[in-house]
């Protein structure tokens, strides 16, 4: 076997990114959607893939250059249903025939001018619900082939959100429940209004359809509050089945159809900074019950890395066939694992644990059998076979990535857990990991890069990270944490920083550099910190407070907070993080933003942002880079043209490739000495894709005289 290289940024390119298992309801098959990147076109496909839960070689059963997913099986197994994107057209397909000695036979059921979305079957399998939004006049415009032809709008806002980082401006139609018959020749709708609709399930009677919908009068400015509709398939009005605020996400019918699992909390404010527990209701309606009262986690998976979008909804919690427990998964110091609770309530079992990110699931009716979406450092999330039973082995059915990581070495990231600041009395451990290069002399000094998570409401994990292991290839040692802020570890840990940026956390995260520089084989005297969204903000928060740092990057960042206020897509969400409104206390929103201290920034520092980013809108970065430009530091901004907040999960594969040779580069050159000339990685960097400006600040920075005390906030 020729020997293993070193991890390299263009690997992104020849990785396949698993999402959506679904076991068959006979549990003798399992479908699910493989992603890739097709190079040529510089853009996503992907297929769906059959694997036989006894094991065996996985079978394509699509294919070309679609976008294919949410597959759903039928009741009887015998037709899969997805979602198909195929040149700006959006379909809804049969699929049947799959037998190795068959022919795989494609129908399609729906093609209308719109975005149909979520689609699942009646429980007898005649009907089919689905979310669809009619495309406007304006979006049909933007399909036309020649630009000449188009018709420009003008825009009239008149509702607080309007828009929605990675969907652009939001059209007036929304998302509504549809149902039509399974051969598609009958299509009606069944909600409407002024309002999203979302993630419809069926009563096992097949009578209604409920689903989630925020349909408060200020639904906009609440947009913590989700609630569970109930509509009837004869037409009636949607009754509301959740009284109390919050969000209650991914319902699930006891077998009985008498009550509704989901996952959420009661606090409509500030829902992100609170653990999301399993909790049911009536199928009636009134109080919802907290299944969980003692469980200090959250019940979601709160891992990030970057081969997969964040923030999707957690899975729904799948009951028991008997209707006497319930299965669901939880984040847990890094680790996503499932649980079983009794219906009634209480001590939740773990069912699989280890120190991987379980990130997707789904049963056979009867419990027995469950298709699993695992991941952990060693490589990308896989599908695994699972018995069902408390300890139970997970068995892999497939390894879409095994042949480039047997050609690859991978860095095996060292468990870290750091002894909190002192005065932070009954604060968690800072626990964290710290990859370093594979292959490093034991003896040898490596520079350390510090990376800091978004969010903050979220978690590094047990789970791969190619940004992090393409940094450790080039020699860094990398260390990412957990500070404070962050879920996983009891909700005092994620709440404790909520209004104060910067405070406990800011502390939490140098404790743990401290840490790192106090081992053998990190050179304290060359470290760098990078960090996207949030942890773009701290990345900013640091080398304003700091002068350890040789070298930053911030990606996607907040520099401003008043600012941020009212241009994010929901900015005004953060009054009650910071307890107060821009125009009301502006000098809160002032001190608690990165740009109040940008003269203390010496750190060289590489600005990295999305243009069409609508969560931290790319005027953040604008002002950063003035300001630092104006002041004569060493500053570089790069602006990545019609990219969104997810660029580095799922952006343009041929800019993502760029990103992470800049992140190279710009360590390489501050940390190592290597410059633009010289090293591979170096050299492909200072050749940007086409279409990408770089701006540059003043060569030499002016000297300015240090103060003898930096601002504190």
């Amino acid at each position: 076997m020729p020997a293993r290289k070193p991890i390299r940024p263009e690997d992104l390119f020849d990785f396949r990114f698993l999402s959506q298992p679904r076991i068959s309801p006979d549990g003798a098959q399992v479908v699910y959607v493989e992603r890739r990147i097709d190079a040529r076109r510089d853009a996503y496909v992907s297929h769906l893939w059959l694997v036989p839960f006894a094991g065996g070689e996985p079978r394509r059963l699509t294919g070309g250059r679609v976008r294919d997913g949410s597959p759903r099986w039928s009741p009887d197994g015998r037709t899969l249903l997805f979602v198909r994107e195929r040149k700006k057209r959006h379909l809804v397909v049969a699929l049947r025939g799959w037998s190795r000695e068959k022919t795989v036979r494609e129908r399609v059921l729906l093609d209308t001018r719109g975005v149909p979305s979520s689609p699942c079957w009646s429980p007898d399998g005649e009907h089919v619900a689905f979310l669809f939004r009619p495309l406007t006049p304006e979006e049909l415009e933007a399909r036309r082939d020649r630009p000449s032809e188009r018709r420009l709008h003008p825009r009239v806002i008149r509702r607080l959100a309007y828009r929605e980082d990675g969907r652009g401006f939001l059209p007036d139609e929304r998302n509504h429940v549809w149902l039509m018959d399974r051969r598609g020749r009958e299509v009606r709708r069944l909600t409407g209004g002024a309002h999203e609709d979302h993630g419809p399930v069926w009563h096992p009677d097949g009578g209604s359809i409920v689903f989630m919908s925020n349909r408060l009068p200020e639904a906009d400015y609440l947009i913590g509050n989700m609630d569970l509709w109930a509509v009837d398939l004869g037409g009636a009005e949607a009754r509301r089945i959740t009284t109390e605020a919050g969000p209650s996400l991914s319902p699930a019918f006891s077998p009985d159809g008498e009550t509704l699992a989901f996952v959420g909390n009661l606090d409509p404010y500030a829902a992100l900074w609170r653990n999301m527990h399993l909790r049911t209701v009536p199928a009636a309606g009134g109080p919802s019950v907290d299944l969980l009262p003692g469980f200090d986690r959250t019940c979601a998976d709160e891992t990030i890395h970057d081969l997969a979008e964040f923030g999707h909804l957690p899975d729904r919690p799948v009951w028991s066939a008997d209707g006497s427990s319930l299965t669901f998964t939880a984040s847990d110091r890094g680790a996503c694992n499932l649980y079983r609770v009794a219906a009634a309530g209480g001590v939740p079992e773990p069912l699989v644990a280890g120190l991987h990110d379980v990130a997707a699931y789904s049963a056979t009716p009867d419990g027995a059998r469950w298709a699993l979406l695992v991941g952990d450092p060693s490589g990308p999330h896989e599908v695994f076979a699972w018995e069902g039973g408390a300890g139970d082995p997970l068995r892999r059915l497939t390894d879409a990535n095994g042949r480039l990581l047997r050609r690859r070495v991978v860095a095996v990231p060292r468990e870290v857990r750091v002894d909190p600041p002192d005065g932070a009395e009954g604060a968690a451990a800072v626990h964290g990991w710290m990859l370093r290069p594979a292959g490093a002399e034991p003896e040898s000094r490596v520079p350390l890069v510090l990376a800091i998570h978004g969010g903050p409401m979220a978690m590094y994990g047990w789970a791969y990270v190619h940004e992090f292991q393409v940094l450790a290839a080039a020699g860094f040692a990398v260390l990412y944490t957990n500070p404070r802020g962050s879920q996983g570890y009891g909700e005092a840990h994620c709440i404790a920083i909520r209004g104060e940026w910067g405070g406990l956390d800011y502390r939490d995260l140098m404790q743990a550099v401290d840490w790192a520089c106090a081992q053998p084989g990190v050179d304290a005297e060359r470290l760098g910190v990078c960090g996207g969204s949030y942890g773009g903000f701290m990345t900013n928060w640091i080398v304003a407070h700091d002068r350890s740092f040789g070298a930053a990057i911030t990606d996607r960042s907040i520099s401003n907070l008043h600012s941020f206020y009212g241009t994010s897509d929901f900015g005004w969400d953060f009054e009650w993080d910071i307890g107060a409104r821009p125009w009301r206390d502006p000098e809160r929103y002032w001190r608690g933003s990165p740009l109040a201290y940008v003269e203390s920034i010496r750190t060289p520092l590489l600005i990295v942002h999305g243009e069409t980013d609508l969560r931290c809108p790319v005027d953040q970065a604008d002002q950063l880079f003035a300001a630092l430009a104006v002041l004569g530091r060493e500053v570089e901004y790069v602006r990545y043209p019609d990219q969104s907040h997810g660029l580095s999960r799922a952006g343009t594969p041929s800019l993502r490739l760029d990103r992470l040779r800049r992140y190279v580069a710009w360590f390489e050159k501050h940390l190592m000495g290597v410059s633009v000339e010289e090293g591979k990685v170096a050299e492909t960097a200072e050749r940007p894709v086409e279409g990408v400006e770089t701006v540059a600040g003043a060569a030499e920075p002016q000297p300015i005289e240090r103060p003898d005390v930096l601002p504190e906030r």
